[in-house]
C-alpha cells in the first residue's frame, strides 16, 4: 500500500503540484483547502502517514485565511493522534525563532519546508526529502509500539448496530458507518452455503448508492489500510492486505479465514468440501455463476483469482464438464471456458 499523506493548503495550484511530485516518488495524496475540510479528513479515520500542513488557512472555503487557523489545526491534528509527523509548510523564514517557538506554544510539527519548494540541487529541505523522513518517522513509530505481533487468526466478523468488530477491535463505527459498513453487510450476507461469494464493484456501487465502482474501489482500500493498522495497534495482530476482505478479477469477498456466525474455521480450506446435495464445492459453484453471468474463463485467471493450482483448475473443471454444465471454447491457451446452454 501506498504511504497516505493529508496536504492542507487552500492554493489549489500547490495542492496539484503536491500530488503530482508525490506520486512520482510512490505517495498518495489527500487534500484539502481549509480547516473544515481537514477536520472533515481526520475525522473519517483514514490512516494518514503524515499531513503537510499550510498556516495561513480559512476556516472554510471563501473565507480569509488566518495563520491562527493553522497553529489551532495543528494542535488538534497533536490530540487526533499524537504520533501522525505534521510537516509545516510556510513561506516564512523556517529557522525563524519565533515562528518556531508560536509553533511549539500550539503543537509539534516535525519539519518546516520553505513555499515555494526547493527543486534538486538545494541548499535547502526538498519536498521529497521531508516526506520521506516523515514517513520514516511513522514507520519507526509503528514499529517500536508494537514489538510483539501474532499472526492473523481469522475467526468471526461481529456485527452490531453501531459497528463492526473483530476480535474485540472496532474496524468500522459510526464515523464511517456509511457506504463502508453497508459495503461489509452485502458481503457477509453474499454466501453460499459457508463459502463467500464474490460481488463485482459495479454491483457493490448500485447497491450501496457510489456514483462509481471506483468509488467502492478507494473505500475499501482505505478501509483495509486502516484496518490493517488498528488490528496491529490494539490487538497485536498482523493482518495481511487481504485478510478482512480480499479483490480479485470476480470483484471482492471476506477473507478466507473470516467464518460465518455459527460455523468453526477449519485450519483446511473449506472451498473443496461439497456445500449442498449436488456434491459441487463452494469453488465451483462461484465458477459457475461466472459463466452464467457470461463471463469466458481462461485457466490462467481461475488460478490468480482463486489462488490454486493448475491442477486443480483441471479438477475443476473436469467435474463441471462432466456435469455438461461447462465445455472449453477455442484450443490451446487462446481458448476458454464457457457455459453449456440447455437444448430448447
Amino acid at each position: 500500500m501506498k504511504p497516505l499523506a493529508l496536504a492542507i493548503d487552500d492554493d489549489q495550484l500547490l495542492l496539484a503540484n503536491v500530488a503530482r511530485r508525490l506520486d512520482l516518488i510512490g505517495h498518495a495524496v489527500q487534500t484539502a483547502g481549509s480547516v473544515e475540510e481537514a477536520r472533515i479528513s481526520l475525522r473519517c479515520g483514514t490512516a494518514f502517514d503524515y499531513v503537510l500542513l499550510d498556516l495561513e488557512l480559512p476556516i472554510a472555503n471563501g473565507q480569509l485565511p488566518d495563520k491562527q487557523h493553522g497553529l489551532n489545526l495543528l494542535g488538534h491534528i497533536n490530540d487526533v493522534d499524537q504520533h501522525l509527523p505534521v510537516v509545516v509548510m510556510t513561506a516564512h523564514d523556517h529557522d525563524s525563532s519565533d515562528l518556531s517557538a508560536e509553533v511549539m506554544r500550539h503543537g509539534r510539527a516535525v519539519d518546516y519546508l520553505r513555499k515555494p519548494f526547493p527543486t534538486p540541487p538545494s541548499r535547502h529541505q526538498t519536498l521529497e526529502s521531508a516526506v520521506r523522513q516523515a514517513y520514516q518517522r511513522r514507520r519507526e513509530h509503528h514499529q517500536k509500539a508494537q514489538p510483539q505481533t501474532r499472526p492473523f487468526p481469522g475467526g468471526q466478523l461481529d456485527f452490531h448496530p453501531d459497528r463492526v468488530e473483530f476480535h474485540g477491535v472496532v474496524l468500522c463505527g459510526d464515523e464511517d458507518s456509511g457506504m463502508m459498513r453497508r459495503i461489509l453487510d452485502l458481503l457477509y450476507r453474499h454466501r453460499g452455503g459457508n463459502q463467500w461469494l464474490w460481488m463485482t464493484g459495479s454491483d457493490l456501487a448500485d447497491k450501496v448508492g457510489a456514483a462509481e465502482a471506483g468509488s467502492v474501489a478507494s473505500a475499501i482500500a482505505a478501509f483495509r489500510k486502516r484496518v490493517c493498522l488498528l488490528l496491529l495497534e490494539q490487538g497485536r495482530i498482523a493482518c495481511p492486505a487481504d485478510g478482512i476482505i480480499r479483490s480479485s478479477r470476480s470483484g471482492y469477498a471476506l477473507g478466507t479465514q473470516i467464518t460465518p456466525a455459527g460455523v468453526t474455521a477449519s485450519p483446511e480450506p473449506c472451498e473443496d468440501s461439497p456445500i449442498d446435495g449436488d456434491g459441487l464445492t463452494g469453488r465451483q459453484r462461484q465458477i459457475l455463476d461466472r459463466l452464467r453471468a457470461g463471463e469466458r474463463l481462461r485457466n490462467r485467471s481461475m488460478q490468480e483469482d482463486f489462488g490454486i493450482s493448475e491442477r486443480t483448475v483441471k479438477r475443476d473443471m473436469g467435474e463441471l464438464r462432466s456435469r455438461g454444465l461447462a465445455r472449453y471454447d477455442g484450443a490451446g491457451n487462446q481458448g476458454a471456458w464457457v457455459l453449456v446452454t440447455p437444448a430448447p
